[in-house]
């Protein structure tokens, strides 16, 4: 059984080369899983702070920003994110 009070969305760098339309639908399918798998628990993802396209989807689809930006580093690098989270 999840014990997990929060259920990560990682897109990973494979969004990069989807048009808004295509990655809207990935999220909505995405977030549609979630809840057949963990029925009630919210969904979070990071992303990075000047990708003001992605920031815009994601509250498209329901995510608002929590919390302050902070410093992260990835495969790609260091950078400065924000958490989103759609209940």
């Amino acid at each position: 059984m999840w014990s997990a009070k929060l259920i990560m969305m990682n897109l990973g760098k494979a969004v990069l080369a989807l048009g808004t339309l295509r990655l809207q639908s990935l999220g909505a399918v995405s977030c549609e899983i979630s809840e057949k798998l963990f029925p009630g628990k919210p969904l979070y993802l990071e992303v990075r702070l000047w990708n003001e396209r992605a920031i815009h989807c994601y509250e498209k689809a329901g995510f608002q920003i929590t919390g302050e930006p902070f410093a992260q580093v990835t495969g790609l690098g260091p950078g400065i994110f924000v958490r989103m989270e759609r209940k």
